[in-house]
């Protein structure tokens, strides 16, 4: 297999565990009163509340960042270090 094409392949399913698609949760409801089903569309464009996820942006949005990272630092990164941060030091809002 093609170097490239396993680096997509790779990023493809971190995606998808990151915004659990691969393994489903439940979603918050908008009033945070109990939760309800993940809905597969929702979660894609990033508009629902994961109760286990890691992030919260959906996959629309991953994949927004992934083809910019991609041509800046090209699909296979020398180091980790390379990419950009896009998260929130000490966990804040």
């Amino acid at each position: 297999m093609d170097q490239t094409v396993g680096a997509l392949l790779y990023l493809d399913l971190l995606k998808r565990c990151l915004t659990r698609m691969v393994f489903p949760d439940a979603t918050w409801a908008w009033d945070l009163s109990g939760t309800r089903p993940m809905d597969v569309d929702a979660r894609r464009e990033g508009r629902d509340w994961p109760t286990e996820a890691v992030t919260m942006v959906g996959l629309r949005r991953l994949d927004n960042l992934q083809g910019p990272s991609s041509r800046r630092f090209g699909t296979m990164c020398p180091a980790i270090s390379s990419k950009p941060e896009c998260g929130v030091a000490g966990a804040g809002s």
